[in-house]
């Protein structure tokens, strides 16, 4: 089996059903790009989720430098979803992930 990075989001999902979703994925480990991982919803803040990962069994590792630049997402929010998305983020991300 080779390596994948799928990407998954929480809004609204909570704790619990945001773990089942990664486990009937399959997903073995979470990397955690928000710069800063903070939530105000409840168990999604680093430490909580690290610890509820952990429990189910999945890795948590949290690499900010994978995740979208501020500048660049600021740009995408003013931008529509697609192909201006890729363009703009993945040539970065791709060359931060080689660092």
């Amino acid at each position: 089996m080779t390596d994948q990075i799928f990407t998954f989001g929480y809004e609204g999902l909570s704790l619990k059903a945001f773990i089942a979703r990664l486990k009937s994925a399959g997903i073995q480990t979470i990397i955690d790009v928000r710069a800063n991982p903070l939530s105000r919803k409840p168990g999604f803040s680093k430490r909580a989720l690290s610890s509820a990962l952990h429990d189910a069994g999945i890795d948590y590792d949290h690499r900010p430098a994978m995740g979208c630049p501020k500048p660049i997402a600021i740009a995408i929010g003013a931008m529509a979803i697609g192909r201006p998305i890729r363009a703009a983020f993945w040539p970065t991300s791709k060359a931060r992930m080689k660092r």
